[in-house]
């Protein structure tokens, strides 16, 4: 049964995990099994044959270990019956997989269970047998997020079911001849929706003559309506069981509690399909899904952005979101007069900001790529590099410029200690370079005790999960602990890193903020909170109201990942090297009753301590 969740990645959350333990090294050819070969083309990973993949211990002894960061595509053809353990590890780019009718077994942590903050967007599995041979598939333990993507939807299944042979007509006779029995649908598609961030469960593909079982969780500021098909309610209850016939969607409607306020800028939009000019202010229920449309025919869309253009939300004329912060929305057009516009891009190709050009302000943003120091812009599809002073030579050429990052690998090492149950763990950590993405598991049990959680060397709670996933940025000591009971899991996010650096004259502190959410919360919003106001710096003072509001003087900076698990990386550019900063991340989430936020210990300091 595929469970539709609202906290879907946005990013492409990867299926992978780094492995601890290795196996002797493969031979130098392209084999990965008895049969099974491999290779590798533009982002493709193809494994082709007959027969099992083997299996493997250590990400660096895959036969593609050299390319597993940059393989954006998995394709196991038909003939290959078994993937073997840990076999696509650190694919930490792949947006989608397809896998053969042919598979009967998935090892253990073929698809282990991270998450990841990249901007790639995962588009799903194609499997190319029936949903009942999918069923039929072992599949080892360690492969959450293999079964997590099939429970939210991500599985295709291209195979055609086996129908009956229609019944022939027969000879001549007193009796009428039979009509040919006609084919029948043998799998429906199930879907549900809501518009108030719900993580509803029983979406998904069922055999005719399955029961289906819809399901609506209670949500904090909602009381629970109905389940709707169409404008028909079929059922008062949240929980709703039917037998699967043909292809249905389903609405699970709820009335408001709570509401949270909107306000949107610009000359002529809709918001939810009302007309408005100049602006427009209001509440919602929170979750619900908004609809901005600019409607000025006689100007030219720009983007949808911040209020103080500082960052843009979406260069889509029509922009869909849920309401879950409060948030102010301008729409940028010609009428803006904005001049010579500047696009400012991510590495991958997210629009970081966009504007007029001031050759005062210069680049109001540096982008951030974990392990990577940001070295300079160049005009987008070439390696023209570009400066503040030579930005104007191109907007002679062009009304509009482009631009997109050039990083440079850092150099620093840093050495993490894994610690279990008190003991050193020497096969996990070890030297490693900075950004180094590291997956640490804990043994289930030690010396007659459960596992309790992840801590760091303060003993501050790192993570609840036997498997945390966290991005080195500075030396660390982890510690597994154990108690008499398994402690309950609850979302964790911390500051796991400050490290500086000066680039162009300009001095940066970059923070490390990892969050590890447990399965049963959807993340709703995520970033950190920060201030210069020692009064605003606590614990108590550092922190948002119940509609996502601080108070005057403490900045907000949201990311745009849900997953569970991640690394956001906040980097501030500083006058004042000796100007003191607090900052603490947070995690809005959701486990379909109560929304709460989580708040990582505050972080304090200047430019020259956290240097030192």
């Amino acid at each position: 049964m595929t469970r539709i969740r609202h906290a879907v990645p946005a990013v492409l959350m990867a299926l992978l995990c780094f492995a601890a333990l290795c196996l002797p090294g493969m031979a130098d050819d392209n084999s990965c099994g008895d049969g099974v070969t491999w290779s590798y083309s533009d982002g493709t990973l193809t494994i082709s044959g007959t027969g099992a993949m083997a299996d493997y211990d250590s990400a660096s002894k895959l036969p593609w270990a050299d390319v597993r960061r940059e393989m954006t595509a998995i394709v196991v053809e038909n003939g290959v019956t078994y993937i073997g353990s840990h076999a696509f590890c650190n694919g930490v780019s792949v947006a989608e997989i397809t896998l053969p009718s042919t598979l009967t077994a998935i090892g253990s942590q073929a698809f282990p269970d991270t998450g990841t903050d990249e901007d790639t967007s995962f588009r799903g599995i194609t499997f190319t047998g029936t949903r009942a041979q999918w069923n039929a598939i072992t599949i080892a333990s360690g492969n959450t997020a293999l079964t997590d993507f099939v429970s939210d939807g991500y599985l295709t299944c291209t195979g055609v079911e086996a129908t009956p042979t229609p019944t022939p007509t027969p000879t001549p006779s007193p009796t009428p001849t039979p009509s040919p029995s006609p084919s029948s649908q043998t799998e429906v598609l199930i879907t549900v929706s809501n518009t108030v961030g719900a993580a509803l469960e029983g979406g998904g593909r069922y055999a005719v003559g399955e029961t289906v079982t819809l399901s609506a969780p209670a949500v904090d500021g909602f009381a629970f309506a109905g389940w709707y098909a169409g404008d028909t309610c079929v059922s008062e209850s949240a929980v709703y069981s039917f037998e699967a016939a043909e292809d249905a969607a389903f609405t699970a409607r709820y009335t408001s509690v709570g509401t949270i306020p909107l306000r949107v800028i610009g000359t002529s939009f809709t918001v939810n399909g009302t007309a408005y000019a100049n602006q427009f202010e209001g509440s919602f229920p929170a979750g619900t899904q908004i609809t901005v449309s600019f409607t000025d025919e006689t100007q030219s869309f720009v983007r949808w952005a911040t209020e103080d253009l500082r960052l843009t939300e979406s260069t889509a004329v029509s922009y869909t979101f849920p309401l879950v912060l409060d948030r102010t929305l301008r729409a940028v057009s010609s009428a803006d007069d904005l001049g010579a516009v500047v696009t400012l891009l991510s590495e991958t190709g997210r629009v970081l900001w966009t504007g007029a050009w001031d050759e005062d302000v210069g680049f109001p943003v540096t982008p951030s790529r974990s392990g990577y120091r940001f070295d300079h812009w160049v005009l987008q599809g070439t390696d023209t590099k570009v400066t503040v002073n030579t930005m104007a030579d191109y907007l002679t050429q062009s009304a509009s410029v482009t631009l997109t990052p050039v990083f440079t690998r850092r150099d620093t090492q840093y050495t993490v200690s894994v610690f279990c149950n008190g003991e050193a763990d020497t096969t996990q950590g070890g030297a490693v370079q900075v950004g180094t993405v590291l997956a640490v598991t804990a043994p289930e049990t030690a010396g007659g005790k459960a596992f309790s959680c992840w801590q760091d060397a303060n003993g501050i709670v790192l993570s609840y999960r036997r498997c945390f996933r966290f991005a080195a940025q500075g030396d660390m000591t982890l510690y597994a602990v154990y108690a008499d009971e398994t402690a309950a899991a609850e979302p964790v996010i911390a500051v796991t890193g400050v490290t500086t650096e000066t680039v162009d004259s300009k001095n940066k502190i970059i923070w490390s903020v990892t969050r590890s959410v447990p399965e049963g919360y959807n993340v709703l919003a995520q970033g950190i909170l920060r201030t210069k106001t020692p009064s605003l710096g606590t614990a108590d003072t550092l922190v948002m109201d119940a509609a996502g509001t601080a108070a005057p003087g403490i900045t907000v900076r949201t990311d745009t990942s849900t997953a569970r698990e991640g690394e956001f990386l906040y980097s501030l550019t500083v006058a004042d090297v000796n100007t003191e900063y607090y900052l603490r991340g947070f995690v809005m989430v959701s486990d379909g009753s109560v929304t709460r936020v989580y708040y990582s210990p505050v972080s304090r300091g200047t430019f020259n301590t956290f240097k030192n």
